[in-house]
């Protein structure tokens, strides 16, 4: 499945309705992101892009350590862009 950056509205939230649900999404988009890692690692030809975006203080860096704690950190880099 393939997405196109430019067609997706940067103000877009999840909608999600309290801390169980919020839990309950985490789970499932680190369970994609690891078992993604894993099938193409597996083929070494393709990767994974994962977008964080938000304003200062928005819950990026809690954000980013929920959801990629479980990656294998040798099959793994990190780029920060910034204006």
């Amino acid at each position: 499945e393939s997405i196109r950056l430019q067609e997706l509205e940067t103000g877009a939230t999840p909608g999600l309705e309290g801390e169980a649900e919020a839990a309950r999404v985490e789970e499932e988009a680190t369970r994609r992101v690891v078992q993604a890692q894993d099938i193409l690692k597996a083929h070494e030809r393709y990767g994974v892009l994962v977008v964080f975006q938000g304003m200062d203080a928005s819950g990026k860096d809690e954000a980013i350590r929920d959801v990629l704690r479980s990656l294998d950190p040798r099959s793994t880099e990190f780029k920060q862009f910034q204006k």
